[in-house]
């Protein structure tokens, strides 16, 4: 996992528009929230193979995956101030 996220890089409100949005796609296509937020990398290749099982563990790995990246954004941030 890269060191420093998207999240942890963005604003306070351009961090939750865009966690919106990786939400919003991870619903409809699991594999694109994730890409959306991650990139190309293990979370992808692993939110694919859950995707290709069925929709549903596609869905919970990315929203479950997106939440936790979000909190750590906010708590590294809170322990920066």
């Amino acid at each position: 996992m890269r060191s420093r996220t998207l999240s942890s890089e963005l604003s306070g409100t351009t961090r939750n528009k865009t966690t919106l949005v990786s939400l919003i796609c991870s619903y409809l296509v699991p594999p694109l929230g994730i890409y959306w937020r991650f990139g190309c990398g293990s979370e992808l290749a692993i939110s694919m193979q859950l995707t290709l099982l069925g929709y549903l563990p596609g869905v919970i790995y990315s929203w479950i995956m997106i939440g936790l990246e979000e909190f750590n954004a906010t708590r590294n941030h809170s322990k920066d101030l």
